[in-house]
This record gives structure tokens, C-alpha cells and sequence, in this order.
């Protein structure tokens, strides 16, 4: 069933003027039913009228699409194009905040003022991501930051992809995670993380591990490490 997002007050579903028009061009029917992604969970709604738009609110939707874990995710800067395919797919596998960084070796140089010009765009991507993938809320897009402001952050679990581990073997199998818990995930630019940035990382609680013997894109290995450990949450 199609997701969108929206809101629900005094009972009575409230969607913008785009969502609207959106259901318009899809000839969406009186008698229809959709299910709209709020701050207070997924409702289940059905269209009564729409000249004007009127939705009945049918009951609150109580099964989740939700992985057991909060997921952070940390993107480095990388070319445009990549990075929105990037974080389109991050949404579709489970990330319930994203955060870019920059480090050492990351090409893409931008400051706050860039980014938050370009930030309106970026969430639209990652609304469109939500409701396609039939999350259950909505995910907002998060911070710029310097890597130097990243390692003390606090998780209850930490993983970072590293091209060296793949020398050694290092792989993630048979992990247990608790329900409920915290979880970042964090990747390297193009060419890589820094000795001493991975060795900071790993300092301040991060696993690294491999995600197999050839050199993936940064965005490539944002996903593969998504899709791994959501596999061990799911089973």
C-alpha cells in the first residue's frame, strides 16, 4: 500500500499542497486507502472526498518495517551525484539519520552556509526514499561535520568499513545486538581514511571490519555495510 508522508491533528489527516497534487496526477479515488508516515507513528486513511480533500482516519497501523536498532550513519563528502544516490539507498536500507563529514582525503570541500543551500534538496531526496521504502517515520537529514568532532560521539555500537581488514580476514559473523540500542556506522572518501584518523576511530570504540578483498566506492561501501549489518538485526 502506498506511504506518504503527512500529519494527523484533532484526528483529521493533514497533507501539503505537493502530496496533494501528487495523489491528483495519480487519479488516487474516492474509496481508496493510503497509510501516512507521522511524527506519532503510520495511520491507516481513507480518501472520502476531494473537492474539498477529505480523509477519514481508519485506525493507527501497528506492525513496523523498522530495523531493531537506531542507525546513524555518517556519509563522507563525495561528488554530488554519487552522494544523492547514496544517501537515497542508505534510507532504503534501514538509516534512520544521516550526517556527512569531511576528513583528510575527501574531494568535496563545502561549509555550513553551502550545505544548508543545498539541505532542502537533499531531504526531498530522503522523503522520497522513506516513502517508497514504506518506512515508518520520517528521516531528517543531520549535520555537517569534521571527522575531529566525531569520534567521541556516543553509540552502543560502533562499525567502520576498512580496506586493510581484508589482508587480515576481518569479517562480522555471528553478532548479537540488543534491541533498542544505538548503532554508527561511518565510511571512508575516495582513496580512504588516514592512518591516524582509522586508528582514532578504532581508539574511541569502533570495530573495523571488511567487506570483502576488492576496493569499493564510498558510496558502494556505505551500502554494503548497511545491508550487512541489517542482515544480522533481521535474523
Amino acid at each position: 500500500m502506498r506511504r506518504i508522508i503527512g500529519s494527523v491533528k484533532n484526528n483529521k489527516l493533514i497533507l501539503s499542497e505537493e502530496k496533494l497534487h501528487h495523489l491528483k496526477v495519480l487519479r488516487f479515488n474516492v474509496g481508496e486507502k493510503l497509510e501516512v508516515i507521522t511524527e506519532d507513528g503510520v495511520y491507516l486513511a481513507e480518501l472520502l472526498s476531494y473537492n474539498p480533500w477529505n480523509f477519514k482516519i481508519c485506525k493507527k497501523v501497528d506492525y513496523t518495517r523498522e530495523l531493531s536498532l537506531k542507525i546513524t550513519v555518517f556519509f563522507p563528502l563525495i561528488k554530488a551525484a554519487n552522494l544523492e544516490w547514496g544517501i537515497e539507498k542508505c534510507i532504503e536500507l534501514g538509516a534512520d539519520e544521516i550526517h556527512f563529514f569531511a576528513c583528510k582525503r575527501t574531494s568535496e570541500k563545502m561549509n555550513k552556509e553551502v550545505y544548508e543551500r543545498r539541505k532542502e534538496r537533499w531531504q526531498k531526496i530522503i522523503d522520497g526514499a522513506v516513502e517508497q521504502s514504506n518506512r515508518d517515520h520520517r528521516v531528517i537529514l543531520g549535520n555537517l561535520y569534521d571527522i575531529e568532532d566525531i569520534y567521541k560521539l556516543d553509540f552502543d555500537y560502533k562499525f567502520v568499513p576498512y580496506e586493510k581488514e581484508s589482508l587480515k580476514g576481518t569479517i562480522l559473523n555471528d553478532l548479537t545486538f540488543e534491541k533498542e540500542k544505538s548503532l554508527s556506522l561511518i565510511v571512508g572518501p575516495e582513496g580512504g581514511f588516514e592512518e591516524d584518523e582509522i586508528n582514532k576511530l578504532i581508539e574511541n570504540g569502533y570495530t573495523s571490519f571488511s567487506l570483502g578483498k576488492r576496493i569499493l566506492r564510498a558510496e558502494t561501501a556505505v551500502l554494503a555495510g548497511l545491508a550487512i549489518l541489517g542482515n544480522m538485526m533481521e535474523n
